[in-house]
């Protein structure tokens, strides 16, 4: 058994969606030391909007601290390093299982509990159809943590104002083949907007990156189009939505996290694994080469929940 903790480090070197998820087993492990103080060394930037939003304390940013060292097992850490190891009672590491270099230099260095996560899905996991933080919160079992991960909002919502906020449509993803067919969101839009909802697209460097400026000009012909290059600025956006329409991608597991009512469309990977964690969330898995006639699905599923919600 893990004794009591009052400071735990977590580390994690991963994008939105997987810092999100990660994000819930932390909340878990906290919710065993209600008290205690969780900083974060972690190079996902939603980490600093993170702060004060609920599970996190503080965070730092990876090369502040040389967090690159571990990876290559090295006991000549920085000093700012060394010293938030030496300080912490459990680090939850999220950079490689108990066996790699970055586990073997963590637990060189701490003095307290380490407890080193692989965060790549394993082959078992995949077979059993079982979520991935499942995968990960029983590394934390095995060590005497009976950190249950649940479908808590991690975040504060920021309640919509009846109609006035949006249903923010986010049409991208890191992957083109995670993404809905645009046709097919854009008649979710004009349903949605004939219907005398307000409806917004949400946007940023990715979609921009991938699609060019056509891609944003073809939106705009259906409903605004926020275009949010900070990572903070759009998660406010997000936490204030009405209800958020995503593919399989951060800002989704975002909102879900937000408490946000989400409608999360899934092709190619499962959501059984990877779906996003939240209280209020609907998972379409659709054939996305064959998706013509879904709108009407996604706009249903949506609809309900504004119903629940007014």
């Amino acid at each position: 058994m893990i004794p009591p903790f009052r400071n735990m480090l977590f580390l994690h070197g991963g994008a939105v969606g997987d810092f999100i998820l990660a994000l819930h087993v932390v909340a878990a492990v906290r919710r065993l030391a209600p008290e205690a103080r969780v900083e974060g060394i972690v190079r996902c930037p939603l980490a600093r909007w993170a702060v004060g939003h609920g599970v996190l304390d503080a965070t730092i940013d990876p090369e502040d601290v040389g967090l690159h060292m571990l990876y290559a097992g090295r006991a000549d850490l920085s000093a700012p390093l060394a010293e938030r190891l030496a300080g912490a009672d459990l680090v939850i590491s999220f950079l490689g299982g108990p066996a790699s270099a970055a586990a073997g230099a963590l637990r060189d260095r701490c003095r307290g509990r380490v407890v080193a996560i692989d965060p790549r899905l394993t082959p078992e996991t995949l077979a059993a159809g079982r979520h991935v933080t499942q995968q990960w919160s029983d590394v934390l079992a095995g060590v005497g943590l009976d950190a249950r991960v649940t479908d808590d909002a991690l975040f504060h919502r920021v309640e919509p104002a009846a109609a006035a906020e949006p249903v923010l449509v986010h049409p991208g993803s890191g992957g083109r083949d995670k993404c809905c067919p645009l046709p097919v969101l854009e008649a979710v839009v004009r349903r949605l907007r004939d219907a005398g909802r307000t409806v917004g697209w949400m946007i940023g460097p990715v979609e921009e990156e991938q699609q060019g400026s056509a891609f944003v000009q073809r939106l705009a012909l259906t409903a605004p189009v926020t275009y949010e290059r900070s990572l903070g600025r759009a998660a406010e956006l997000v936490r204030s939505a009405a209800a958020f329409i995503g593919n399989d991608a951060g800002m989704t597991h975002l909102a879900a996290a937000c408490g946000v009512p989400v409608v999360a469309l899934f092709g190619p990977t499962d959501p059984c694994v990877w779906r996003p964690r939240g209280p209020d969330v609907r998972v379409l898995r659709l054939d996305f080469a064959s998706a013509a006639a879904t709108p009407d699905g996604i706009a249903r599923d949506v609809f309900d929940l504004l119903d629940v919600h007014r």
